[in-house]
C-alpha cells in the first residue's frame, strides 16, 4: 500500500512541477512578445521630480520611525541593566549577561549614530529646496541614495541585538537551572 501511495505521490509531484514550469513559461512568453512590441516610455522630469520627493518623504519617516526604536531599545537595555545589577546582588554570575548588554548598548549607539549622520544628509537636502521640492534631481538622488545607506546602516546594528541578548539570557538561565538542580 505504501508503494503505491509513494509512486502516486511522485506522479502528483511531478505533474505539478511540469505544469507550474508550463504556467510560468506561458506567462513569460506574452510579456516578452508585448515588451518587444511596445517601446519603454521615459518618465517625465515632472514625474521624476515626484518620485524623488516621495522617496525624501519616506526617507524621512524611515528615520523617525528609527529613532523611535532606538530610544524604545535604549530604555529597554537600561531596565536590563537594572534587573542584572539585582540578579549580581543575589550573588549570581551575570558576566554572560553583561557582556550581552555592553555588546547590544554598542550596536544601539551605533545606530544611533548612523542614524544622525542620516539625518544631517536629509537635513541638507542637497537637490531639494526647504519645502521638500526638488530642485535638481541627480543631486537628490544622491542625497536620497546616502541618507538610505546610512538608515540601512542603522538597521543592520539594530536587527541582531534583540535576538543576541535574547540569547545570552536563555543560556544565563539554563546555566543557573542546572546549577540550582546541583
Amino acid at each position: 500500500m505504501s508503494l503505491i501511495r509513494s509512486s502516486l505521490m511522485k506522479w502528483i509531484t511531478g505533474g505539478l512541477l511540469v505544469a507550474l514550469l508550463a504556467g510560468g513559461l506561458a506567462l513569460a512568453l506574452p510579456s516578452q512578445v508585448f515588451a518587444a512590441t511596445t517601446p519603454p516610455q521615459k518618465a517625465t522630469p515632472e514625474e521624476i521630480a515626484a518620485r524623488l520627493e516621495k522617496r525624501y518623504q519616506n526617507e524621512q519617516k524611515a528615520a523617525a520611525t528609527q529613532g523611535t526604536r532606538i530610544d524604545r531599545l535604549t530604555g529597554l537595555l537600561q531596565k536590563a541593566s537594572t534587573r542584572i545589577d539585582a540578579l549580581q546582588a543575589k550573588g549570581l554570575d551575570v558576566a554572560v549577561l553583561r557582556d550581552a548588554l555592553k555588546a547590544a548598548q554598542d550596536r544601539v549607539t551605533a545606530a544611533g549614530q548612523y542614524r544622525q549622520a542620516a539625518l544631517d544628509i536629509l537635513t541638507t537636502h542637497t537637490g531639494f529646496d526647504a519645502n521638500g521640492k526638488v530642485t535638481d534631481a541627480a543631486l537628490a538622488r544622491k542625497t536620497l541614495t546616502a541618507a538610505a545607506a546610512q538608515l540601512k546602516n542603522a538597521h543592520q546594528q539594530l536587527t541582531p541585538t534583540l535576538k543576541d541578548l535574547h540569547q545570552a539570557i536563555r543560556q544565563f538561565v539554563q546555566e543557573n537551572r542546572k546549577s540550582n538542580k546541583k
